[in-house]
């Protein structure tokens, strides 16, 4: 939703010089639309007569105080995107002292007669030398998917320059789901001079085409895949760098694996302590006792395929008939779960910190949590993916030829769809009824509505942020295709889907010789030792 206290005032100095003396500076309006990335009309950043030798400056105030609770410089390197047919701009700056929402921009058009709102800073709110702040509202007029341009009739006087003059990149919001659709980018005063922003499909001037009405820059029609690419590109990307954690890498990893494992091994049920007192004899560390942080540091510290079969043995005997330290008591359950909670923090530290670059996923071209992994199984995504989010892997927590995420999704090849719109359709129901599996949707008749899109979004983003995370996401393997188009499809579709569910995790993994080099061991070997860990606990043979 619109948020007034976010518009920001944009300020661009000239080297012209008003009646008092002092430079005059070129004003508009800006909103941010996530950390650092700010949203404005491209030509609100320049003027005939800029002066380059100044920065421009962009301040945030409160309505009731004419002093700005926030300011941010910005250069010309700061601009990381902008189009001068589409007369937009993308801004990087200082946004450390706002409260801002995740996610503003949606990709679905309005609908004819849908009310909008907006605010900016018009030549109309100056008020004792200062501009303030001036609610604008109104209805869209029926979008076109195919043009950039939104046409917009507004409440009040649209043929009064005054009071539009200044309000150049103000953020335009749906009313009926909050969402920034659009940006103004010509104002009444501007028809006359800018026939060029015509229905480019006719000789027709603006004047005569748009008559009391504002023009905007239409994000949805931006935000479809192959329409302004560079424009996803910096949007998207700029949100993904956002839900990415910093990773901790070298010592401060080990400081940090060895503290997850300790608050493990401190359980305070019945029997963690006996489970403590065998991985100290397993450990050879009787002299040392069965601290948690002393045995901790221990598994840390030994080769991940010893350090597995350490913890193997040692829960083993603690959970299985027969082991020197079985005891059948209600509590059993928890000693594996325990164990299990530490095998998720301990194959973390199964990568080799020199390939760290290539280990750990970075975001590519414009898609948001979209990932590729040169990894060939499902356990190197779900133990890469836990490594780059800081949480443990999340196995099923069973036997067999892969241990994969408790909370991977895996939608049939039914849902891709040449259709993106229906695929999108298809993918969303999957990913609902195993977020929801006490709400499940039927595939063959619903169409999900925005706040659907919303409220499954919110909810991804809520657990896999939690302190007891469920990190959802959809792996695909690359080899699985024939052909190379093929792939690509696929990851277009996933790319289309993410535009709209951008809390969602894509993963593209497994392409034919990329046999990686990322694990201390080979990645077969440690996909065989945790299912070995498994096996034993589980007390199964072979």
């Amino acid at each position: 939703m619109l948020k007034s206290e976010l518009v920001a005032l944009v300020e661009v100095p000239t080297t012209l010089k008003g009646d008092d003396g002092q430079f005059k500076k070129a004003v508009g309006t800006a909103y941010p639309i996530r950390d650092g990335l700010v949203l404005t009309a491209r030509h609100v950043l320049y003027h005939d007569k800029i002066n380059p030798e100044q920065k421009r400056i962009f301040s945030w105030r409160l309505s009731d105080e004419d002093a700005p609770y926030h300011t941010a410089e910005v250069t010309q390197a700061d601009i990381v995107f902008e189009d001068e047919n589409f007369d937009v701009a993308v801004v990087r700056c200082d946004t450390s002292k706002l409260t801002l929402p995740l996610s503003v921009l949606s990709d679905v058009f309005p609908k004819a007669n849908e009310p909008w709102e907006a605010v900016g800073y018009p030549r109309a709110g100056v008020e004792a030398g200062q501009r303030k702040k001036i609610p604008a509202g109104g209805t869209y007029f029926t979008p076109d998917p195919d043009h950039y341009i939104q046409q917009l009739e507004s409440k009040g006087d649209a043929e009064e320059a005054k009071l539009w003059k200044g309000m150049s990149g103000a953020p335009l919001f749906h009313c009926p789901t909050g969402k920034l659709l659009g940006i103004l980018i010509r104002t009444p005063n501007q028809y006359d001079k800018v026939v060029e922003y015509a229905d480019r499909r006719s000789e027709t001037t603006v004047e005569a085409v748009f008559e009391n009405r504002l023009v905007a820059a239409s994000i949805p029609y931006l935000l479809r895949v192959g329409k302004c690419e560079k424009f996803r590109q910096a949007v998207w990307q700029s949100q993904a760098s956002q839900l990415l954690p910093t990773v901790q890498t070298g010592d401060e990893f080990k400081t940090y694996l060895t503290k997850k494992i300790t608050r493990e091994l401190k359980k305070r049920d019945q029997d963690t302590p006996r489970l403590r007192e065998q991985l100290s004899e397993a450990l050879d560390m009787e002299d040392e006792g069965s601290e948690p942080k002393t045995l901790a540091k221990a598994l840390v510290e030994r080769k991940i395929s010893k350090a597995i079969d350490v913890l193997a043995t040692a829960t083993a005997d603690c959970v299985v008939p027969g082991g020197m330290r079985y005891k059948e008591t209600d509590s059993i359950d928890e000693v594996k779960a325990t164990a299990q909670q530490v095998l998720g923090w301990l194959v973390l530290g199964s990568f080799d910190e020199k390939q760290l670059d290539a280990v750990l996923p970075h975001c590519i071209q414009h898609d948001s949590l979209f990932f590729t992994l040169a990894v060939k199984s499902l356990t190197g995504v779900e133990i890469v993916m836990a490594r780059r989010f800081n949480r443990p892997s999340q196995f099923e927590h069973q036997t067999g030829p892969e241990q994969k995420s408790r909370h991977l999704i895996a939608p049939p090849t039914g849902c891709l769809k040449w259709d993106e719109k229906e695929s999108a359709r298809l993918i969303f129901i999957e990913v609902w009824n195993k977020v929801f599996p006490s709400r499940k949707l039927d595939n063959r008749h619903y169409d999900p509505k925005p706040e659907d899109w919303e409220r499954l979004n919110s909810e991804l983003a809520a657990r896999r942020d939690d302190s007891q995370p469920e990190h959802y996401y959809i792996p695909f393997k690359a080899s699985a295709y024939d052909q190379v188009e093929m792939t690509a499809y696929v990851a277009d579709v996933y790319r289309h889907f993410l535009s709209k569910l951008n809390q969602m995790t894509v993963i593209q993994y497994g392409e034919d010789g990329c046999d990686s080099n990322l694990f201390f061991i080979k990645e077969a070997d440690l996909q065989a030792a945790i299912n070995k860990f498994y096996r034993r606990i589980h007390g199964e043979k072979g």
